[in-house]
């Protein structure tokens, strides 16, 4: 999809989320708040049922805070800290009613430290506040606002600008002043808001992208903001903690210390990572003693120490749902089942045909490519060309959602081999045997149908970007006998496999980088090829033989295996030599080769 086309459906998507938080507001500002007080914890519950991947996100974090407490009791707590969290949306659109009992007998909110805060702005000099996101942070702002006048809070600004502005202009409402990170005039606002004696106000429990150290937090480091201590030791002000909390009236309680003493060892450096650390543990402190306040489903370990082996993170990112996804395949997986292969093949192409018209880019670099490596062919034949490449990538995607259906009478009654026997030589000389290919025809049915051959076949696969669809081509594979391994993590298992005589497939008509890669000449361009196919078959001494598989008519294909290559010494005249044989099988019938990816970037 073209740029102008992810930005047309990004603001599509943030415009429906927009209108949708807009009604959400109305209805929460709408509904009495002691009905609301009352509705929260049943949204905040529904919440924990539906929302998998963050409630394996908090039960991984309950379980590395409280490694003593059993799955049933980190349950209890992940689920009433969603029940806050929606007693808190509802709050957020009370203020003024709250607010109204700022100075009654009877405070929504009550405050134990208060006397410290009063102190520390009798000085004159303004103060710092660190918190985080535990229990209504809003309502806290708010309230101290309306006790000590003004305050001010360091803010990131959200994905969407409408959005932002309806929050930051709630809070102006309520005369806590929003501070934008990363601002031009950040440094001279905040200046500005010691010299008029002001609260600043930080919080500094999440894993963002900013300067940083990392401090212990529940026994594991995590990246910490080192800004609010940094700040603390240009100012010359000592930071207080105040947290807010649900208490058993059925309000709420402040909770500020006194202010925690900087460490003066001389040591900038050294005195800003002591000072987060104990900043760190005073909140650590706080969410121990009121587990359900914090909001567990944040990645507060994403970030890791350099070097620190991938076991040893204490909370693993859990596989996200992708519900979308797996929604769309079960509804139109039965569907896809029950065409013929002549129906499914009109299918295809007709998706593939629509998919020309939704993805410009796409069809702008099909273009490119195809007029770069055929520039002695005409506009028209450069067009039906392309046409006929986005129909054959739309019969792909259909095979996929028939997969099941490619059993063992499939592969013997619609797809026939030719050149086993040089595969079978190959094979005979007990060091196994490489298959280069490339994405054209039914490359993958041409795998699978090796596998049931009875030829082990192993391969390694660039991951695609979303998770669902790689565990999904991985899965497929595998159900079909064909072993596959992300690129990065290949060379063991692929040298095994060698090793035991069997096959492995490298595909490498893609673009490469990096130090495998080496210039040589595909279609008559240069392009960066992938070395480590002729580095393997050098060292191995294993038969390298081109492979094809051409698509004849409705779910039929015709595999096509070559005699082994002569290849030289030279790691790159070998490559060269790979590239040209798939060359001249895509010069056969240039329509079935992938001409949506950019080869020669």
């Amino acid at each position: 999809m073209s740029k102008s086309g992810r930005k047309a459906l990004k603001y599509i998507k943030n415009s429906f989320i927009y209108v949708s938080a807009r009604g959400l507001f109305w209805l929460a500002g709408a509904i009495p708040l002691r009905i609301g007080l009352r509705l929260g914890p049943a949204v905040g519950s529904l919440a924990w049922h539906l929302l998998r991947y963050e409630r394996e996100c908090s039960r991984n974090h309950l379980r590395v805070a409280f490694p003593d407490l059993t799955d049933h009791e980190r349950d209890a707590i992940g689920k009433e800290t969603y029940g806050n969290l929606g007693r808190s949306f509802f709050e957020l659109f009370h203020f003024d009613e709250l607010l109204a009992t700022v100075h009654t007998d009877r405070p929504y909110v009550e405050w134990i430290g208060h006397e410290h805060t009063e102190r520390i702005l009798a000085e004159g000099r303004g103060g710092i506040q660190i918190t985080g996101h535990i229990g209504n942070w809003e309502l806290m702002a708010a309230w101290t606002a309306a006790l000590e006048g003004k305050v001010y809070e360091i803010v990131r600004s959200l994905y969407d600008p409408r959005l932002d502005k309806a929050l930051n202009d709630h809070r102006r409402h309520y005369n806590y002043i929003p501070l934008t990170r990363g601002g031009a005039d950040l440094i001279a606002d905040i200046a500005k808001v010691f010299q008029e004696n002001h609260w600043l106000g930080i919080l500094i429990d999440q894993d963002t992208k900013v300067r940083g150290v990392f401090a212990d937090w529940f026994g594991y480091p995590a990246w910490t903001p080192s800004g609010p201590a940094y700040l603390c030791y240009q100012a010359g002000l000592d930071a207080v903690v105040t947290t807010i909390h649900r208490n058993e009236k059925g309000g709420h309680t402040i909770v500020t210390c006194p202010p925690i003493p900087r460490p003066q060892t001389g040591d900038l450096k050294a005195d800003i990572q002591a000072y987060t650390e104990l900043l760190n543990r005073e909140l650590c402190n706080r969410i121990r003693q009121y587990p359900t306040e914090w909001v567990w489903m944040h990645r507060r370990w994403k970030t890791r120490p350099p070097g620190e082996p991938s076991h040893l993170h204490p909370a693993p990112r859990p596989p996200k749902p992708q519900r979308m996804l797996r929604a769309a395949e079960r509804l139109i997986m039965p569907i896809a089942r029950r065409l013929s292969w002549k129906s499914a093949d009109r299918l295809g192409a007709g998706v593939g045909r629509l998919l020309r018209l939704v993805l410009p880019g796409r069809r702008k670099i099909a273009r490119q490519n195809i007029e770069r490596a055929f520039p002695g062919n005409d506009r028209t034949w450069h067009r039906r060309v392309e046409r006929e490449t986005f129909a054959n990538f739309g019969r792909v995607l259909v095979e996929y959602l028939r997969h099941d259906l490619m059993d063992s009478r499939f592969f013997a009654e619609r797809v026939e081999v030719e050149g086993a026997e040089y595969l079978k030589q190959a094979l005979e000389k007990g060091k196994g045997a490489i298959v280069i290919g490339a994405h054209f025809g039914g490359w993958e049915p041409a795998m699978w149908k090796l596998a049931t051959e009875g030829f082990p076949v192993h391969m390694a696969a660039k991951r695609l970007k979303n998770s669902f669809l790689n565990s999904r081509l991985v899965w497929l594979r595998r159900s079909h006998g064909v072993e596959s391994y992300p690129e990065k993590k290949a060379a063991f298992p692929l040298v095994r496999a060698l090793k035991r005589n069997e096959v492995v497939v490298a595909v490498m008509d893609q673009h490469a980088t990096g130090a495998e890669s080496v210039p040589a000449e595909f279609l008559g361009l240069p392009v960066k090829a992938l070395n480590s196919t002729a580095r393997l078959a050098a060292r191995y001494g294993c038969p390298v033989l081109p492979g094809w598989s051409l698509r004849t008519g409705p779910g039929r294909f015709r595999v096509v295996i070559g005699e082994p290559l002569d290849l030289d010494e030279d790691i790159a005249v070998s490559t060269q030599c790979m590239l040209t044989a798939l060359e001249e099988i895509i010069r056969t019938d240039p329509a079935q080769w992938f001409w949506l990816h950019n080869r020669w970037k």
